[in-house]
């Protein structure tokens, strides 16, 4: 297993005083994620990742600011929960409880990507939206579903849920992921675009999590492609009250078969995977008049094409006819 070559990560997390976490409110966290400037993270305890991860998780969701990619806040807990994971994984070899949900998430290698990075600071601020949103959700979808975190947890949240994946292999190890936790998913073995039928998928050996059909990205490193099925999104139309989209670079393909009856009923969290998905997608925010807002501007509403993200590093995106994330 990989896992193991963060053992070094953890092993030097042992040498210099331990700055003791104890969150409450905004200014514990602020306070700690001062503190961590003036150290290296190598100088890490491992008593520094005792924190309690739900209240952690619910300061940082309360303050929209603190979700922003460029705050302190944001910089400082990437880097721990990472480390967090790690050890998570290192001990357990699976994940068992997070967010008061019991879960059993195993540790799987995609490439150089790992279940770790499935837990990334974004994903678990994605998923306090799920939380949050138990009241007013039923029915959701989840596009691009990989091996199937986000529909499990969509799932443990109470939603009725429907997958799409097109890679066989990842929707083999959804399959029993679903299984072991005793979950019902419909999961579909298809991806989805702005037409029906079959076409070609990418696969990238070093991280699938960045799989991709057609010609939708550039990829680096060994791939091997094989044929996938396909289906038009308009076949989604009117059956969601939300709607996550993780489809590398097919973003606005999809979205460009709502209707603006959907815009107004559904709810859409979003991955922008590249410029010309952020430029396309600013052409449907101007032509449907709607309502979006994203991570990169602290869950403001954007008012201009530099609002938007050009990859996942600049977080996610939300489309909304609320006037707010929360």
């Amino acid at each position: 297993m990989k896992l193991f070559t963060h053992t070094n990560k953890i092993n030097n997390l042992k040498n210099i005083k331990s700055y003791k976490l104890d969150i409450s409110s905004r200014y514990d966290i602020k306070k700690f994620a001062k503190n961590c400037l003036r150290r290296d993270f190598n100088d890490f305890r491992l008593t520094d990742l005792n924190f309690d991860l739900s209240k952690v998780l619910e300061v940082i969701y309360q303050n929209k600011n603190f979700q922003n990619p460029n705050s302190l806040v944001y910089k400082t807990f990437k880097r721990l929960l990472n480390l967090r994971f790690t050890l998570d994984f290192f001990k357990n070899k699976k994940i068992k409880k997070f967010l008061n949900l019991k879960i059993n998430f195993p540790y799987i290698e995609q490439g150089n990507i790992s279940s770790i990075h499935l837990f990334g600071i974004d994903e678990l601020i994605i998923f306090m939206h799920y939380i949050s949103s138990k009241k007013k959700y039923k029915k959701v979808c989840d596009i691009g579903a990989n091996i199937g975190l986000h529909s499990l947890v969509l799932s443990k949240c109470g939603f009725k849920v429907d997958s799409y994946e097109p890679d066989p292999d990842h929707c083999n190890m959804a399959k029993k992921i679903f299984k072991e936790n005793k979950i019902k998913v419909n999961l579909i073995e298809k991806a989805v675009s702005n037409f029906s039928g079959i076409t070609e998928f990418t696969r990238i050996l070093n991280n699938t999590t960045g799989n991709y059909i057609a010609n939708k990205k550039n990829s680096y490193g060994p791939t091997n492609k094989i044929k996938v099925k396909v289906v038009d999104a308009k076949e989604l139309s009117g059956k969601y009250d939300f709607i996550k989209i993780d489809a590398e670079g097919s973003e606005y393909d999809i979205l460009s078969k709502f209707t603006s009856k959907d815009f107004k009923k559904t709810d859409f969290m979003i991955e922008i995977s590249t410029s010309s998905s952020r430029k396309n997608l600013w052409k449907i925010i101007n032509k449907k008049k709607l309502k979006v807002f994203t991570q990169k501007i602290s869950w403001n509403r954007v008012n201009k094409l530099e609002d938007l993200p050009t990859s996942h590093k600049g977080g996610a995106v939300f489309i909304s006819s609320s006037n707010s994330v929360q």
